[in-house]
């Protein structure tokens, strides 16, 4: 059976740890990542770092980390499943989450197999709305985290 373009996106989507389509609006290179906290190992922060300096940067509000998390953990804050939506604790600009369950994807996507998920619950956050900042070469800018 052949799956809809959207289930798809979301299978590739998977092959990554995280993906972060998001450009500063110097149009410059940016390193993106996600570290854990050395005083809280349970805390996760998503950061940006720049290859460039430059005042007045924005974020474009397309920007989006999809982070795949075993399933059944429990994260602070907690993200309810599609088609509902939470906030992760927000640090620069506000990022709205989305989570994808194995049950979620196999009943979105006709045909497609829970197993794809391999274990494993996707979060989907997405900046919606950008402070302008003033970023240097080498610094990294944090995004949002999670516990």
């Amino acid at each position: 059976m052949k799956k809809s373009v959207s289930c798809l996106r979301i299978v590739q989507l998977l092959a990554v740890i995280f993906l972060l389509s998001a450009r500063l609006s110097a149009q410059s290179v940016l390193t993106y990542g996600l570290v854990q906290d050395p005083a809280n190992p349970l805390t996760v922060t998503a950061i940006a770092t720049p290859n460039f300096s430059a005042s007045n940067a924005t974020i474009q509000s397309g920007a989006v980390f999809t982070v795949l998390i075993p399933a059944a953990t429990t994260i602070t804050p907690a993200i309810p499943v599609l088609p509902a939506n939470g906030n992760m604790n927000s640090i620069t600009g506000s990022w709205r989450a989305e989570r994808i369950t194995a049950a979620y994807y196999a009943a979105s996507c006709p045909g497609s197999n829970p197993a794809d998920l391999g274990g494993h619950e996707v979060y989907r956050c997405s900046l919606t709305s950008s402070p302008n900042l003033n970023v240097v070469s080498g610094q990294p800018v944090r995004l949002f985290s999670f516990s």
